[in-house]
């Protein structure tokens, strides 16, 4: 068995999915990294580099530990990036439709693309609330 075999065979199930959300987890992070180093000058401008950075770093962190948990499927620790993510994409959702109510603009290609990383949050949610894919998981009676 080869090395790349058996580190995917150690990948939590399903790993396609577990992958992919790796994946989206590092993109996350890096954006929020790469706005608290070079936070978005019109954006800051309009929010202020407090706001700006609390943003920033709630994407980073939930990033980092999503990265970190996903692999290897540890659900409970997925849980804070999930609310992490949830809670920075849905501040920047309000300050996208805020700038777009009161500035000169159309900004809804923007907010559509951030609302669905809010609404996808919100499924990630529901698959992780509880140990996902336990095949002994007994399922919610709610």
């Amino acid at each position: 068995m080869t090395v790349l075999t058996r580190l995917w065979l150690r990948i939590h199930q399903p790993r396609v999915i577990s992958v992919l959300y790796f994946l989206i987890y590092l993109c996350l992070a890096s954006g929020g990294l790469l706005a608290l180093l070079d936070p978005p000058a019109s954006l800051a401008g309009q929010i202020g580099t407090a706001a700006m950075s609390t943003l920033s770093a709630l994407l980073t962190f939930g990033g980092i530990v999503g990265a970190f948990a996903a692999l290897p499927g540890i659900w409970w620790l997925e849980r804070t990036a999930v609310l992490s993510i949830g809670l920075a994409s849905a501040l920047y959702a309000i300050i996208i439709f805020t700038l777009h109510a009161t500035t000169p603009g159309n900004r809804l290609l923007q907010l559509s693309f951030v609302a669905t990383v809010a609404l996808m949050q919100i499924v990630r949610w529901h698959r992780i609330r509880v140990r996902p894919y336990d095949p002994d998981r007994v399922p919610p009676t709610v």
